[in-house]
């Protein structure tokens, strides 16, 4: 569904892995762009499609659709090898897919977008080590080794922009003296936490250089093609990376990506006008989950979780590690689209197939904190800023039976188990948005539009 306005949008409303890149690949058709607008290498959306199952990082899933053009905006950051690999992964996994064999030739890369070198990943796994000393695990009262980044960069790069140090795609085409300058004084930054005096500054130059060329014809100033695309009335798609909950001003701090998350990065992002934005569309499951470390007050540490892990097989599309798993949290989702917005929202709930075997089924609606001496639940209004505070919170939930038949095969919201349509009515009663997909599996057909909205 597509707004009046030329820009749409699509943000994950939980704390990521929601499956962003399903509704994507469905929409992509309907847009002449598809844009990344945050983050790098540590995004993952996964795609399946006539059962090749194709694994997106930095690359809009939407380039899937051969059709469509696809932007990776300045607010990304990009390593040069791990795009490369991925580019060619993503050509490899279907050959015979004319969709994937011109890639190259539909990608455009802003000149402003920050470039992560492999010091960065190091700088990362320096400082993931030493933040973790000083971090406790709030489910087990234990102090952690890691907080729980990708050890992807993200941090250190993000830093270095801040600290206007970093090296951007247009650098890469500058002269070599000019080029060697900017190197030498990222990676003396850098050097600052790593402290390794064998570090080679050619071994570095030669890294990148290595892939000017493949990058040459892809590097373009896209903040002026994609305001020439609104101009000209083209529809452009924007893919959010990560969500909300993950989001540096508004997340689960420090238990959080480098970047903002939220709809105000399409324009920082993308260097696109407010005014151009359109739909928002929100990506959640039927349950909640998330990786790395931190509160998290829905977790089932049970059976229950397992359960939920085994059968949503919930394991990260870009580091592989086991997320942790609970039931879905309003009050959690609630705070994103205050953040958001609900004006021209819609919302796309996946693998509601997941909890086909379940009897029941808990939603949780309010966070309490209980009174020491009263005992008296004090009802908090929005999600706590205070990791403490979250780490204290009582969740509130109501209960539904399950359906216990399968999901997978319907495409039709009418026919749906009663159970289940009562499940995602009470969702939407709450959140005041209308769900308007329904992901019952894996593969690119497995999604319900539901006619009524």
């Amino acid at each position: 569904m597509q707004s009046q306005n030329n820009v749409d949008v699509v943000l994950g409303a939980q704390l990521g892995d929601e499956g962003k890149g399903r509704l994507i690949d469905i929409l992509a058709s309907n847009y002449d762009i598809v844009a990344r607008c945050n983050s790098g290498g540590n995004a993952g959306h996964k795609v399946v499609v006539d059962g090749y199952t194709y694994a997106f990082h930095l690359v809009p899933s939407g380039i899937l659709n051969p059709n469509v053009i696809g932007i990776i905006g300045n607010g990304c950051v990009i390593n040069l090898a791990d795009l490369h690999h991925e580019i060619e992964t993503i050509q490899n996994t279907n050959p015979s897919n004319p969709a994937t064999t011109n890639i190259t030739t539909r990608l455009f890369i802003s000149d402003r977008t920050h470039i992560v070198i492999d010091l960065h990943k190091q700088a990362d796994s320096i400082r993931e080590h030493i933040k973790g000393t000083t971090q406790i695990n709030h489910t087990t009262n234990k102090i952690d080794k890691s907080i729980g980044t990708t050890k992807q960069g993200m941090g250190p790069v993000y830093a270095t922009k801040a600290l206007r140090v970093g090296l951007r795609m247009c650098d890469l085409f500058l002269e070599y003296s000019q080029l060697l300058d900017k190197v030498i004084e990222l990676v003396n930054e850098l050097n600052l936490c790593i402290k390794d005096d064998n570090i080679s500054i050619s071994s570095v130059m030669e890294q990148i250089q290595k892939y000017i060329d493949f990058y040459r014809p892809m590097v373009i100033d896209t903040i002026t093609y994609l305001n020439n695309a609104i101009k000209t009335n083209k529809s452009i798609l924007v893919e959010g990376a990560q969500a909300c909950l993950l989001d540096i001003d508004f997340g689960v701090y420090p238990y959080c990506t480098a970047t903002n998350c939220t709809a105000g990065s399409i324009c920082t992002g993308l260097g696109i006008p407010p005014s151009s934005v359109g739909t928002i569309n929100y990506v959640m499951k039927t349950y909640c989950t998330r990786v790395g470390n931190g509160p998290f007050p829905t977790e089932q540490i049970n059976t229950i979780g397992a359960q939920l892990q085994e059968l949503g097989h919930e394991y990260g599309t870009t580091t592989g590690r086991r997320r942790r798993c609970g039931w879905l949290d309003i009050p959690m989702v609630k705070w994103a689209i205050t953040i958001n917005g609900s004006l021209s929202a819609q919302i796309c709930i996946t693998k509601l197939d997941v909890l086909d075997t379940f009897s029941e089924i808990k939603l949780a609606t309010k966070y309490y904190i209980l009174d020491k001496q009263t005992s008296k639940k004090k009802y908090l209004d929005a999600f706590p800023a205070s990791l403490e505070l979250l780490s204290k919170v009582h969740v509130e939930y109501e209960v539904f039976p399950g359906w216990q038949t399968s999901t997978t095969h319907i495409r039709k919201f009418e026919d749906l188990p009663t159970n289940a349509k009562l499940y995602l009515a009470r969702i939407e009663e709450l959140l005041e948005v209308p769900i308007c997909w329904i992901g019952v599996g894996p593969d690119r057909n497995a999604m319900i539009s539901n006619p009524t909205k």
